[in-house]
């Protein structure tokens, strides 16, 4: 049996208060502040807690603290985005199917040219997002993503070898990105778009990065690239 899996990407947000109407913690919505307090761990969590019951995606998952799902209760699976899923959509989004011409984008700029894609994955000289690529899975700041299993974060070495889909390594300097660093032994998690879409640096991940979720659709699997 054929099963299709579609990955959406949203932005996270912080608690939004307008007319003295106070909205739920983490949204989808284009004209909100991205959420950058906290450290990667504990916005995982968050992140992963949309699936229960009276948060963003209107689901009904048991999710505890962490973001360890205990109750396969619907067919949708909400996490921080990992590397590979960030290369996946900047490469469709610089192909002859998306918009993306250069590393410059606006603030509506969207990879497909429309509403439907992913918001500003591209703004040069502008701020960093955080994805679920590890070196140093060990670190207090990324327990939460760890705990919750491999399928969740991409793993590295020191040794600058990048991973099928995570447009790293094999899309160096594309499209104008800048950078493109390599994880030392210092440093703990990967980070992308501060300097294109390509672009990618090693950091801590103790917080002040954007983060964003993914959202699969369809089937339950995600495939590990290790």
């Amino acid at each position: 049996m054929k099963k299709t899996i579609t990955i959406l990407f949203i932005s996270v947000i912080t608690i939004i208060i307008l007319g003295g109407r106070t909205e739920a913690n983490l949204q989808s919505r284009p004209d909100a502040t991205p959420r950058t307090t906290g450290t990667v761990s504990a916005n995982f969590a968050l992140i992963r807690q949309m699936e229960s019951p009276n948060q963003a995606m209107g689901l009904n998952a048991t999710i505890s603290g962490t973001g360890i799902e205990t109750s396969v209760a619907n067919n949708i699976d909400v996490h921080m985005v990992k590397n590979t899923e960030w290369g996946t959509v900047a490469m469709l989004g610089t192909s002859s199917y998306g918009s993306v011409k250069s590393g410059v984008w606006g603030a509506t700029d969207t990879t497909t040219g429309n509403k439907y894609g992913a918001y500003q994955m591209s703004v040069v000289g502008g701020t960093f997002e955080y994805v679920a690529g590890l070196l140093n899975t060990g670190d207090l700041n990324t327990t939460n993503v760890t705990a919750a299993g491999q399928k969740y974060y991409n793993k590295y070495t020191t040794t600058a070898q990048g991973k099928p889909g995570d447009a790293t390594t094999e899309c160096k300097n594309w499209k104008g990105s800048g950078i493109g660093a390599w994880f030392s032994s210092g440093t703990v998690i990967f980070y992308r778009s501060n300097n294109g879409i390509f672009s990618y640096n090693p950091y801590n991940a103790g917080g002040g990065g954007f983060i964003r979720a993914a959202v699969v659709c369809g089937a339950r699997i995600l495939i590990s690239l290790t």
